[in-house]
């Protein structure tokens, strides 16, 4: 279904716009952050530079322009949850401290993760896909990654260590 932008011919321009934006405030908010270069103005001079680098590459373009809107309605979905458990009376304080457990933020993180995956498959295709008769170092390495031995592995490995915290906090 053609918008009004995309009709009139302003879509390009418009998400081209929005992903520099995002580049720019992204980049120029961690190097604030971490005062690695010190000034705000060098800091911006170069997520200007890291935003302009951005769109010239065209599947940057593609993967950031198909991530964002999926991103924004990944926060506004967590909006949502986050206010109707207020409107059933959990207070801000509780909501607050729920944010720093571990486990949210790997939820959050894992969500973030997946969307940019996704993103990456309409620049990029099935990149993640295993090939079994494929030859090469990726291919050996995507077969190694996601066979079900190493991520049983990983599995155990997440519960072994939560064990071993569990253990030693109740000491």
């Amino acid at each position: 279904m053609a918008t009004i932008l995309e009709a009139s011919g302003l879509g390009s321009m418009v998400s081209m716009i929005m992903v520099f934006l995002f580049v720019f405030v992204v980049v120029f908010a961690l190097l604030k952050k971490i005062k690695f270069f010190g000034s705000d103005g060098f800091d911006a001079i170069i997520a200007f530079v890291f935003a302009v680098f951005t769109l010239m590459v065209p599947e940057t373009h593609v993967v950031i322009g198909n991530f964002l809107p999926w991103f924004f309605l990944f926060l506004l979905l967590a909006l949502m949850i986050i206010m109707f458990f207020m409107f059933l009376g959990v207070k801000g304080e509780t909501i607050a401290g729920l944010t720093k457990e571990p486990f949210m933020q790997v939820i959050g993180i894992g969500g973030i993760l997946m969307l940019f995956f996704i993103s990456m498959t309409q620049a990029f295709g099935p990149f993640l896909m295993v090939d079994p008769t494929a030859i090469g170092f990726w291919a050996t390495t995507k077969r190694l990654i996601f066979s079900r031995h190493f991520l049983g592995m990983i599995v155990l490995f997440f519960i072994g260590a939560y064990t071993i915290s569990f253990l030693a906090e109740s000491k």
